[in-house]
């Protein structure tokens, strides 16, 4: 679904071959590319083995053992779609943004983990979703707050100590689940209400598309929420990907991993 041809220039010369040949390996070219990102390190780290890359899945988007503090992502891109970033293989260390047409930046912390993407309305949609299912799900995000801590001081401070809370975290969760999933379901209810209103934003075509296959919404409100989308975002194949199968009342979901919310918490 994703057409992506990724090409990395390094504002550090000397290693701009050596990145296009990282990038010649990954991705072919097939098409324009709309996409441009400009990625943004700081707090690197002194490690010359440090490593950054962006992926999802089984694609990887960029990739980094040199430790540059910027470099330029082209990508051809149909749909928006997620993709993490990650430092040093560590778990904690990972967020997630949206890939989507434009030209934007992210800024990313190696020691923080913290991200930022400015010029790109996709990801404040993004991060204002996450916001809002957090405020309302706080045992899930207590949850995940104790677990990555717990993670960051086990495999990157080598906490020996870290394992016991780690396995606290997890009772947590156990413990807590049905009231997770309640909340859960009420956080969906108001990103529903907030597509009502942002109606232009392409992750409410993500959050149908999700709430149709996964059989976790009414169909009838889902025809509704769509019938308001902005007609722009007939620009993507998914617009029409939902409206056939909204229309199809005989509409199979293909068959789901796990079905999750449309929008994620890092």
């Amino acid at each position: 679904m994703i057409d992506c041809n990724c090409v990395i220039l390094s504002m550090h010369f000397r290693y701009i071959l050596l990145l296009f040949v990282i990038c010649f390996h990954l991705f072919t070219a097939n098409g324009k590319n709309n996409a441009t990102i400009t990625l943004h390190l700081n707090n690197l780290p002194k490690d010359t083995n440090s490593l950054i890359y962006i992926s999802m899945e089984d694609s990887v988007y960029y990739y980094d053992t040199i430790g540059l503090s910027t470099a330029v992502i082209k990508l051809t891109v149909s749909n928006p779609f997620p993709v993490m970033i990650m430092a040093n293989n560590l778990l904690p260390s990972n967020k997630v943004f949206w890939v989507h047409d434009g030209v934007y930046d992210v800024y990313y912390d190696m020691d923080t983990y913290k991200i930022n993407v400015e010029n790109s309305p996709l990801n404040n949609d993004f991060f204002s979703i996450l916001n809002i299912r957090d405020s309302i799900n706080y045992l899930s995000k207590a949850y995940r707050i104790r677990s990555w801590q717990a993670m960051d001081d086990f495999y990157r401070k080598k906490d020996t100590t870290a394992k016991a809370r780690l396995d606290d975290a997890n009772s947590f969760y156990k413990d807590n689940e049905l009231e997770i999933n309640r909340l859960d379901s009420l956080a969906s209810d108001m990103e529903y209400q907030y597509y009502l209103e942002h109606n232009t934003s392409f992750l409410a075509l993500d959050f149908i598309k999700n709430k149709l296959d996964c059989a976790t919404l009414d169909k009838e409100k889902l025809k509704q929420l769509f019938a308001k989308l902005d007609k722009k975002l007939k620009k993507y194949p998914l617009y029409a990907t939902c409206k056939k199968n909204l229309k199809n009342p005989y509409y199979v979901p293909p068959a789901q991993k796990g079905c999750v919310p449309s929008v994620q918490s890092e």
